[in-house]
């Protein structure tokens, strides 16, 4: 295959020249298109020439004017004579393909592969698709699954789907032939050999009444492709490879189509224009119009298309090149079109110069939130697709969703993922943050998701801890072990928890750092070796020194800090009226004379289990510093 591609230069070079509706400068440089693609979407005339199309004698529904907030893309289709005079060079095929998106490319393949003489051309850069799957039945991977579908059913639910306004025979021929193009698709990812396969995808249960039905075809990417729901373009880009092999095809991109050149009652031909001016490229076996719909042309939607439905839909940033041009080369050489009003067909995803744009990708906006009135009330199923009118009616309380909302609704989503809080999105994007402002906010998070790693591994360790414990019955043993020093803030004295109050903003804070402080008590040494028939523990909140610097300078200012070092670590089961009675401290008592140990420092209590009915025994992890008993 050989591949022409003009230079983005090249491309905008040569003469104005009048369309339908009017010439203009596209990127102010020289004109390529009939009109000009803008963002703004503003008309390019006064009045609607499309209204006119379908001729003096067709009759139009009368549908409410809502201005159609797409862009403008580039107009191919010019609506005049075209002289010889203007051809500067033809090209002779046997099949003309018009348009490079995934129909264009399957049947070029196609062609090709039948022995043709192809030549496919493109309007834009490389052709746009962002679809992500596809439907077939009667498939080789389908009877190898054992998948069975009705195709009966199909046809049925596909025409109650649209409401019984498409074409019978179109979709009939659709499902009948659906099976040999999946295995004709797949025959040429295997003919790339980079791994593509075509597979079942699984689906939910639908609640709705329509019924499932196992027809839906998906793709198994290769390794390397980053997946997301637009990796239909990178399934074309496979497929350009499979056309590649074949001799007989070539591709021609930048080269858009303007007029279908018809004799006597047959299309023999297209006019395209090219930087170097208009070519005629005679097919002498036929041409095939794959040109999309025309999302990215205001005035056509505005006059074929409800604005309850182009208004609701979602090409704020759609492939500009599908501007109607196949519509209108069609019309002019007198082929039918499907009745109007029409549905939208759009693919929010590339601008004239890129591949794919996902920068502004608004499908799924709905899915992130509830849409409500002006009152807060929720007013409709955000997935219904008349469920939301989005024409202007903010005196019904309708709130009216423009590209900017579609904007904040993708940056509030990647903000989220970002770990920021609601609230703090919100404030983001109300501030309308400049790069530095940014980049600040992005390196404060870093930090922040840093120290909350931290403390997930603190929480993790800690529940290793307890499960270790439970899995010992929570028996008792005694072990020699080293325990850095506490900082600690008292929650009370004893039984009196009035400190508290005192200590209230060092408390909060250690509340805060959940995840490395711990809820404790301590015993005094004094206390438990007094003679009194209980301990009488304050509760504390503490933390290990090494993590000191988690800390507030005020918190550490107003810390107590509890010396440990070398512990009996004493592990016990006990029901909490038991856990302050000294005659439990036996155990320990018994281990320290044996081994010639005494107690000396305050001794730190720490819960490893709590049992949450309140009924049976706690487990709790004593701390017991000690040193060599004198003259042992």
């Amino acid at each position: 295959m050989t591949l022409s591609k003009l230079s983005r230069r090249d491309f905008l070079k040569g003469a104005g020249a009048t369309g339908m509706v009017g010439a203009l400068a596209l990127g102010g440089a020289g004109v390529a298109f009939a009109e000009e693609g803008t963002a703004s979407g503003e008309a390019a005339a006064t009045a609607n020439p499309y209204s006119q199309a379908l001729g003096e004698d067709a009759s139009l529904l009368p549908m409410r004017h809502a201005e159609c907030p797409g862009p403008h893309g580039p107009v191919a289709f010019e609506d005049r004579t075209i002289g010889d005079d203007e051809i500067v060079s033809t090209a002779d095929t046997e099949v003309l393909v018009i348009g490079a998106g995934i129909g264009g490319i399957m049947a070029s393949l196609k062609a090709a592969e039948e022995g043709a003489k192809v030549l496919m051309i493109e309007k834009m850069t490389e052709g746009r698709s962002a679809w992500e799957s596809f439907g077939a039945t009667q498939a080789t991977f389908q009877k190898e699954q054992g998948i069975v579908i009705d195709d009966a059913q199909l046809i049925d639910e596909i025409l109650r789907a649209s409401d019984w306004r498409a074409d019978p025979e179109v979709v009939t021929s659709y499902v009948k032939h659906s099976g040999e193009v999946a295995d004709f698709w797949q025959a040429m990812f295997d003919k790339t050999g980079t791994g593509w396969q075509i597979y079942k995808f699984d689906q939910a249960p639908n609640y709705n009444g329509f019924p499932v039905i196992d027809s839906y075809v998906n793709f198994k990417m290769p390794e390397g492709i980053s997946k997301t729901w637009l990796f239909g373009l990178h399934v074309c880009e496979d497929l350009l490879k499979a056309l590649s092999m074949y001799d007989n095809a070539e591709v021609r991109y930048e080269c858009p189509a303007v007029q279908l050149v018809k004799e006597a009652n047959r299309v023999t031909g297209a006019i395209a224009k090219t930087a170097d001016g208009y070519i005629r490229i005679n097919a002498s076996k036929g041409v095939l119009l794959a040109t999309g719909g025309y999302d990215a042309n205001p005035e056509m939607m505005q006059a074929w298309v409800r604005p309850e439905d182009y208004e609701y839909s979602s090409w704020w940033n759609p492939s500009w090149g599908t501007t109607g041009d196949g519509h209108m080369m069609g019309l002019a050489v007198g082929a039918e079109m499907d009745s109007l009003p029409q549905p939208v067909m759009n693919f929010s995803n590339a601008t004239p110069s890129t591949f794919v744009e996902k920068r502004v990708y608004f499908p799924g906006a709905m899915n992130w939130g509830i849409m409500v009135t002006e009152e807060g009330k929720r007013f409709t199923n955000e997935n219904n697709q008349h469920g939301l009118v989005l024409s202007d009616r903010m005196e019904n309380g309708y709130r009216v969703f423009t590209p900017e909302d579609a904007f904040r609704s993708n940056a509030f989503r990647v903000l989220l993922q970002y770990g920021f809080s609601i609230s703090e999105a919100i404030e983001m994007l109300d501030a309308k943050q400049d790069t530095a402002e940014f980049r600040e906010s992005l390196q404060e998070q870093r930090q922040k998701l840093e120290r909350e790693r931290i403390l997930l591994d603190y929480r993790q360790r800690r529940i290793e801890s307890v499960l270790d414990v439970l899995e010992t019955d929570g028996k008792v043993d005694f072990k020699l072990v080293h325990i850095p020093d506490q900082l600690y803030v008292n929650a009370s004295h004893g039984r009196d928890f009035t400190v508290s109050m005192e200590n209230e903003k060092v408390l909060a804070e250690y509340y805060d750092l959940l995840s490395i402080t711990s809820c404790a008590r301590i015993i005094t040494r004094e206390n438990l070796l007094d003679d009194s028939p209980a301990v009488d523990p304050d509760y504390i909140n503490t933390v290990s020194v090494g993590e000191e610097h988690f800390l507030s300078p005020y918190a550490r200012e107003h810390v107590k800090r509890l010396r440990l070092g070398r512990c009996l670590r004493f592990r016990r089961m006990v029901t909490r009226e038991e856990s302050i009675q000294k005659e439990t401290f036996d155990g320990l008592f018994e281990h320290l004379d044996a081994h010639g140990l005494t107690i000396c420092g305050d001794i730190l209590i720490m819960p490893t289990f709590l049992n949450l009915d309140g009924e049976g025994s706690d487990i709790e992890v004593l701390y017991v510093p000690v040193e060599e008993t004198a003259g042992a």
